[in-house]
């Protein structure tokens, strides 16, 4: 295996993991006793050291892993990480025919590109533009004909059509099935960025959809948690109404009599959402709701025209990892409760973790009785626990006081890879040291050979040692000890760009501008014996200076303190 990649769970990675499903948002009874299908279930595992073995796997606390739990959802939430990205889709998309508003041959080049880079052909997908613009004019002469005529302008640009059509299934067609995925240098991925960005681009420029010709409303974001649809401008609206557009609901079931596609339906909510309120915008009154369901089919809708292309485009494998059902409720180890005076204190994690257990009851029973407009406002309150339980950074209501989210417990220097992973002064620290070695001395310290080979001393070229600079010089940076370049009054020179012969006329004229008079070539030479060096963290507190010497029996260079 050469390389690996890293993907979200989907829900039913998060279910398949689960030991129980989290539905009380009561942990514990009035002795201390954890409750079952409450937040500290024992299925979870033991909480702290004194508690009785895991009912999962009958391990004690120093030897039982923890198991998680999860939180089913009545209703769809969006993804906390995958919200940008989301934002980004929907402002990139048709409304009406759900489609990406660039033209049907410029997405299939857009995709063609992407299956090049995917499968190493990185020059063919880089010239795949040069070499489409020479089949068209080819295609175009040979056509014949004045192009002053209006026929011959249309027959012109349908044969250019056919052209570019044949050459792309002609590019398809010679990817072999053994071609599968290739690992992209850092220049190549670059490159992709680069591509991703004009694909958007490209789509964010067309004002109406070329497939259906809607004119579609802006999408907006607010707080993490909602996204609105601004109203169409008056003359966008004429246009739509002229056309016979309407821009339906995606979970509105609508028979297209001149397509015949007919779309799904959703029968729990048939509405495409609410008037906006997210507290004194003054936009808000004109704005729309759209709920998470509808994203939800928007996603899935424009997902079924291109998604081939929006797989690469997006860096995701399907529509539901946008979206989540199914939260995952770590261990019990990992949220351990305090005991204060008698009484049990939860982990301040388990904040966010009941009041998504209260927020999803309260929005199931509010569509339950009907009360739509109070389902919602909780359905709003829903996200907002989700996207503080993953980051707390995101409570709308800037809290100062508020529990930290799982990535407040990850990062800065109070966070699990900082404090206890990384080079910090406690145990199982992660720093290098001076430690004693049997083939060096006390006032000595050991670096490995790729950094002697790295790093250069830069010495001015003398008529003393001319001829050890022409030896160094002559070795080049892949014969340790040599030198890695030579620099002259006028230029630079790269050794390791050049072969043994260049490196010999490199070293013929070391000593040509110092006869005339002018400043010495300076010789940038691998470090070796003898070198003084200076140190920044060392043993002492002052700085030292140190010098190096090689041993024969280690692959270690040596550096003795100076005295």
């Amino acid at each position: 295996m050469k390389y690996f990649s890293l993907r979200f769970y989907c829900d039913n990675d998060v279910r398949s993991r689960s030991v129980c499903e989290i539905t009380s948002s009561v942990s514990v009874d009035a002795l201390g006793t954890p409750l079952p299908n409450g937040v500290y279930d024992p299925r979870l595992g033991p909480a702290t050291a004194d508690s009785p073995p895991c009912a999962t796997c009958a391990l004690r606390y120093l030897d039982c892993p923890g198991h998680f739990g999860h939180i089913e959802l009545c209703v769809p939430l969006y993804h906390p990480l995958l919200f940008g990205k989301l934002v980004e889709l929907l402002r990139i998309k048709c409304l009406h025919c759900h489609k990406l508003t660039a033209t049907s041959r410029q997405l299939e080049v857009f995709r063609m590109k992407f299956k090049l880079l995917r499968r190493g052909r990185f020059s063919e997908a880089l010239e795949l533009d040069d070499r489409l613009s020479a089949v068209t004019k080819q295609s175009r002469s040979d056509g014949g004909g004045g192009d002053t005529e209006k026929t011959n302008k249309s027959s012109n640009m349908q044969s250019a059509i056919l052209a570019v059509d044949k050459e792309l299934k002609e590019i398809e067609d010679s990817m072999g099935e053994t071609d599968k995925i290739y690992k992209l240098s850092s220049y190549e991925e670059a490159c992709y960025r680069e591509l991703v960005k004009e694909v958007i681009s490209t789509c964010k420029a067309t004002k109406s959809c070329p497939h259906c010709g809607a004119f579609s409303p802006r999408i907006r974001q607010d707080a993490s948690n909602k996204i609105f649809q601004a109203p169409l401008a008056a003359n966008s609206a004429r246009i739509n109404e002229a056309e016979g557009i309407q821009l339906l609901p995606a979970l509105v079931r609508s028979v297209k009599k001149d397509s015949g596609d007919d779309m799904d339906t959703d029968s729990t909510h048939d509405n495409d959402g609410t008037e906006a309120d997210d507290g004194g915008d003054s936009r808000t009154s004109r704005d729309k709701y759209m709920h998470p369901a509808e994203v939800k089919a928007q996603v899935e809708r424009t997902w079924k025209t291109n998604s081939e292309l929006l797989e690469e485009l997006l860096a995701v494998q399907g529509p539901q990892i946008f979206f989540m059902q199914a939260v995952p409720v770590p261990p019990n180890r990992f949220r351990p409760p305090m005991h204060l005076g008698g009484m049990v204190v939860e982990h301040a994690q388990n904040l966010y973790l009941n009041k998504i257990l209260t927020s999803n009851e309260l929005v199931r029973a509010n569509f339950v009785s009907k009360n739509e407009a109070v389902a919602y406002k909780h359905w709003i309150d829903l996200q907002t626990h989700l996207n503080c339980f993953m980051d707390s950074a995101k409570d709308p209501s800037m809290n100062q006081n508020i529990s930290p989210g799982i990535r407040q417990l990850l990062e800065r220097k109070e966070g699990i890879f900082r404090k206890h992973m990384m080079g910090k002064r406690v145990n199982f620290a992660c720093r290098s040291v001076i430690s004693p070695d049997p083939y060096i001395g006390t006032n000595e310290i050991g670096i490995p050979r790729y950094f002697a080979e790295t790093l250069t001393f830069p010495t001015p070229v003398t008529d003393i040692n001319i001829e050890e600079m022409k030896r160094l010089v002559e070795r080049g940076p892949n014969n340790w000890p040599g030198a890695r370049w030579v620099e002259f009054p006028d230029r630079r020179v790269d050794l390791s760009k050049m072969d043994e012969h260049k490196r010999e006329a490199v070293a013929s004229r070391l000593l040509m501008h110092a006869k005339k008079g002018g400043q010495p070539a300076i010789v940038g030479r691998q470090m070796r014996d003898g070198d003084m060096v200076i140190m920044n963290r060392q043993v002492s507190l002052a700085h030292s200076i140190l010098f190096i010497e090689s041993d024969p029996r280690t692959r270690y260079t040596v550096m003795h303190h100076s005295e």
